[in-house]
């Protein structure tokens, strides 16, 4: 039997080496790209849940509010006329006929003074 001494290529074990350190990269770029596209995932969902809030302050700053009478017709009308749940909301009389609002949902509040009364 003879033996070839000058033979070109790799050796098993070198290609188990590279293909073992190629799959680690491959599963790290595979996470990363994971944990990227769920965080844009949670992050559009906070910007629809940002821009339902300050559309809803919005039309309420610009809404007839003369009916309101206390802060709690003001929680009733809010929680009537927008669908907004009422553990997510907190409405104060701050002084005579002028309001604070928060609404929180999902991890973002928004306030707002609101004029109401006559």
């Amino acid at each position: 039997m003879r033996y070839l001494h000058n033979q070109e290529g790799f050796s098993l074990i070198e290609i188990l080496v590279a293909l073992t350190l190629g799959a680690l990269l491959v599963m790290a770029f595979s996470g990363a790209f994971s944990v990227g596209f769920q965080t844009e995932a949670r992050m559009d969902d906070r910007l629809e849940t940002r821009r339902v809030i300050d559309n809803v302050i919005e039309e309420l700053r610009n809404e007839d509010l003369s009916g309101v009478i206390d802060a709690a017709s003001l929680k009733s009308k809010l929680v009537d006329d927008y669908n907004i749940d009422q553990e997510t909301l907190n409405v104060t009389e701050v002084d005579n006929n002028l309001y604070y609002i928060k609404i929180e949902i999902e991890n973002y509040s928004t306030e707002a003074l609101v004029a109401a009364g006559n």
